[in-house]
């Protein structure tokens, strides 16, 4: 019941936050003193039934789809602001009689006209809380060849309004989750010791593991150390929407190395530093009133990426790997070198010192250089690189 509460505190800060500030006050003014009005008004007027029911079914579709987990974005809210415009009017009448009675010149005009001047300028001047879908465009403008030639982007996200701002052709750099598992050894540890029942044997299928609110902790061994830079997870759970405090460590000879707490909702990235490893430990305590299975735990490092770029596969435009091209930080090295050089722009989804730490360790440092790091509006790290010239490396 608390969840519930909570999601519908944060459903009506959305919704409040959907409306200009000026507005929200003379909203509360009509809900509060005309409220009664409203509702005897729409068993005498049809078309107030009409705009009442509109406006019903266009709230509780968008509560009932907050309430589900769907991811949510602010827009969703845009007819609810175009119709809230009718009792904001009319709060702002009330207000203006309450006004009137200082008498003191036409005051009801001024207010209007400081609402009308408030919204005119948050409309003029707008957020941009995306800002680095353009910045980064910018920056591969500014660091493109001076002959020319058409700029090529291979992206970690997937966002066509990059390569349309930057003019650049599109390819996508997409992590193979779950090559790195698949040669792992998952156990189910038994209390504090670290033996405990198999649930996943090497190059075997995925996991399925059934439970209730509680805590689990699974053991993953590797033959050989491997480096792991996101860790997520797929969970399958009904009706209740599940909330896992996840703790990852890494154990080598018995030493404890790092430690780190997330959250995930159903199935996400959760862990995003990069460690090398021949055991780990993830602690998962979940926290759901209802039955949740986890059916796969998957991963990637810098060494599972892959190039793909659009073409027709069984006459459907579709993303397709560059099959010629090796994986990793390689498969991005090697277009560069084949598509030109100082013309291919790579983005990681991580910081210049992680992607050069990699680079170094894999020799390649040299092979590409770094242009700048950005963040996204989620708080994600992004770095934008770009090839070097065969002729003008050192």
């Amino acid at each position: 019941m608390s969840a519930v509460f909570e999601a519908m505190i944060r459903f009506g800060l959305r919704l409040a936050g959907s409306q200009f500030p000026v507005f929200i006050f003379p909203l509360l003014v009509f809900i509060v003193f005309r409220w009664r009005a409203m509702f005897s008004s729409v068993r005498e007027n049809p078309a107030a039934r009409l705009l009442l029911s509109y406006l019903l079914v266009v709230f509780v579709l968008r509560f009932v789809l907050y309430m589900s987990g769907y991811p949510y974005q602010g827009r969703y809210f845009h007819p609810i602001t175009i119709l809230t415009v009718f009792p904001i009017a009319g709060g702002l009448l009330l207000i203006g009689r309450y006004i009137e009675k200082f008498k003191r010149g036409n005051l009801l005009a001024w207010l209007v006209l400081a609402v009308v001047a408030a919204s005119a300028g948050k409309v003029l001047n707008p957020p941009d809380p995306k800002k680095w879908l353009k910045d980064i465009p910018d920056a591969i403008r500014a660091n493109a060849p001076a002959d020319g030639r058409r700029t090529e982007l291979i992206s970690v996200v997937e966002d066509r309004r990059l390569p349309f701002y930057a003019k650049s052709g599109y390819h996508l750099l997409m992590p193979i989750f779950g090559d790195m598992f698949r040669d792992a050894e998952i156990f189910l540890a038994d209390g504090a010791s670290e033996t405990g029942k198999k649930l996943k044997g090497k190059g075997a299928s995925p996991l399925d593991l059934e439970g209730r609110k509680g805590g689990i902790k699974l053991i993953v061994r590797f033959d050989e150390p491997t480096k792991l830079r996101a860790i997520a997870f797929l969970w399958s759970l009904t009706p209740d929407k599940m909330k896992a405090d996840v703790s990852f460590q890494t154990v080598e000879g018995g030493d404890f190395l790092k430690a780190e707490l997330v959250s995930s909702n159903q199935e996400g990235v959760v862990f995003r530093q990069e460690l090398t490893a021949k055991n780990i430990i993830i602690a998962i305590d979940v926290k759901s009133n209802s039955l949740w299975h986890l059916s796969t735990v998957r991963g990637h490092g810098f060494d599972s990426y892959q190039v793909f770029t659009q073409g027709y596969y069984n006459g459907m435009m579709k993303w397709l790997p560059e099959e010629d091209f090796k994986f990793g930080l390689q498969s991005v090295t090697q277009a560069a070198d084949e598509w030109g050089g100082d013309n291919v722009f790579i983005l990681f989804d991580a910081t210049i010192p992680e992607v050069e730490k990699a680079l170094e360790e894999r020799r390649l440092r040299g092979k590409i250089m770094p242009v700048g790091e950005f963040t996204t509006h989620k708080g994600k790290p992004l770095s934008l690189y770009r090839g070097i010239a065969p002729d003008r490396r050192d």
